[in-house]
């Protein structure tokens, strides 16, 4: 599935991802650790910062692994704090995530199990525009479409563990797991940023 996201010249919307909530799963706490006393503490977290960096017209790319629920009076928990969140959310699923609950939860756009989103910017003043490719996955790559021209790869699943590897430092690939970004989903221009520093004319050798 693609998604083409034209920026407008006065970024009055802009796209941002994140994953791996895990919305009443108390083992992750110490699984990452995760710096809360209790999962009711987190849900509080998360959603206070979604809603801090996260703009009404904003595009959420999420990837995956979003709850772990076993009451009904959980799924609706889940479902009214999605409605309090800001954006339009596109999903992307992840190993834990049920087709059926999140279909129902009525709140994606989209659902998909990997997503290329285009987005198009102003670069400056004149109307010449950039187009960047974000191949998105639950699950880290090896390669992607279009690595060798600087497209991005974005995923969850790992809970940062792969981030300070040879690989993710020297090639165009993030993690953004909430957990790495103290919760906060992560803008777009933030990681072509991180990627610009990345050579990956040299490490990108797949055409």
């Amino acid at each position: 599935m693609r998604l083409k996201i034209d920026i407008p010249r006065d970024n009055s919307v802009s796209v941002l991802y994140t994953s791996d909530m895990h919305i009443y799963h108390s083992n992750i706490l110490k699984y990452d650790p995760r710096d809360f006393n209790n999962v009711d503490e987190m849900h509080l977290a998360i959603e206070t910062r979604w809603n801090e960096v996260v703009r009404p017209k904003d595009i959420v790319i999420y990837l995956g692994d979003l709850m772990f629920v076993k009451k009904e009076s959980e799924i609706n928990y889940v479902r009214e704090m999605l409605g309090r969140l800001n954006g339009e959310i596109h999903f992307v699923m992840g190993n834990h995530d049920k087709y059926e609950q999140i279909k129902h939860l009525n709140r994606f756009k989209t659902i998909s199990d990997y997503l290329e989103v285009v987005i198009s910017r102003h670069t400056s003043a004149s109307n010449d525009k950039e187009e960047t490719l974000f191949c998105c996955s639950h699950y880290p790559m090896l390669t992607w479409n279009k690595s060798h021209r600087g497209s991005i790869c974005i995923h969850g699943h790992d809970h940062m563990a792969l981030s300070d590897k040879e690989f993710h430092k020297t090639h165009r690939i993030f993690d953004v797991g909430c957990m790495g970004y103290n919760y906060y989903p992560v803008d777009y221009k933030d990681i072509i940023t991180l990627a610009n520093k990345i050579d990956y004319k040299l490490t990108n050798l797949h055409h």
